[in-house]
């Protein structure tokens, strides 16, 4: 009888099959472009799906085609499939042009989910790469700090409760004062 060990090794070094065929798939750009195509859905799910497709594609096929992405949902979404995908010795190069693109996002013509993504990812960004240098901190910290709605939360509406506790989150992540709730 053959030792558990081996055959359990064996079964962890083999990808499941679900991963083996989408490996098959892998530098398909009939796949990418379907994938692009969907990256500014309207719907969540559309558009996780074709993130993950995309986040499969071979790296550096894709990644500048993301950090020049300008459509509002597509822009939010490759700048994510850039952090999920990018192999970690690359996160510091890669880190200032993060920084960069959320900066250049059109937040004040965002929906709210729009803008709690942009937030959430700016979060991601910071979090999975290490904290900004001085410059990308700053920058990051005057472009969230513009959002910050003057009224008191009993005064907002649910979606502005839940971007301003966001916003005053990731500020204070940033080491901004202007995180600290008034």
């Amino acid at each position: 009888m053959l030792p558990m060990i081996p055959i359990l090794l064996i079964s962890l070094a083999l990808p499941e099959p679900r991963e083996r065929a989408h490996a098959e798939d892998r530098g398909s750009s009939a796949n990418l472009e379907a994938a692009w195509a969907n990256l500014d859905s309207p719907t969540r799910e559309t558009r996780d799906a074709a993130r993950r497709e995309i986040e499969a594609q071979p790296f550096s096929t894709w990644k500048s085609r993301a950090l020049g992405e300008t459509r509002p949902w597509a822009s939010i979404e490759a700048l994510l499939a850039l952090c999920h995908a990018c192999p970690m010795p690359e996160g510091a190069d890669l880190r200032p042009h993060l920084c960069e693109g959320i900066t250049t996002l059109r937040i004040e013509q965002m929906t709210a989910e729009q803008t709690l993504a942009a937030i959430r990812l700016t979060r991601l960004v910071c979090t999975r790469f290490g904290q900004p240098t001085d410059d990308e901190r700053q920058q990051m910290i005057d472009l969230w700090s513009r959002f910050l709605p003057p009224q008191p939360e009993n005064k907002q509406t649910p979606d502005q409760r839940q971007i301003t506790r966001e916003l005053r989150e990731l500020l204070s992540l940033l080491g901004s004062a202007a995180g600290q709730k008034h």
